[in-house]
């Protein structure tokens, strides 16, 4: 019971959440009755985690991962749940790797790259 009414109240009302126990911050709109929505989690140390954003309630747009000494792990382009493009990174900074899916694999070209940020391998799915 106390599960539905937080689930209700959720879904009638914006609202920010901030937990000591769990440092992240979700932002919540209500639009035509489907939850758009940016779930942002922190790493203990108050570094950025992630960003996700939903639209309609499902996972839609960019999504970004990150080490928890700040720089950027992982940029993911969703759109309506599926990730369709992919970029990783290593944890200084450079590009390590980036390619398309379709239907959960990896699809297309795919770059891989060394620490240096120089072309390491090129392959097709």
């Amino acid at each position: 019971m106390k599960y539905l009414f937080s689930l209700s109240f959720l879904l009638i009302f914006s609202f920010n959440i901030h937990s000591q126990n769990n440092p992240s911050i979700i932002k919540n709109k209500v639009l035509e009755k489907k939850l758009d929505t940016v779930l942002i989690t922190y790493f203990d140390n108050g570094n950025l985690k992630s960003e996700e954003t939903y639209k309609n309630g499902v996972l839609d747009g960019e999504s970004k991962y990150y080490y928890e000494n700040g720089s950027v792990k992982a940029i993911h382009y969703n759109w309506k749940k599926w990730t369709v493009y992919q970029k990783n990174y290593y944890d200084n900074g450079k590009l390590k790797s980036e390619g398309g899916y379709r239907d959960f694999s990896k699809k297309g070209e795919w770059l891989y790259y060394n620490e240096d940020g120089s072309l390491k391998d090129k392959k097709i799915y």
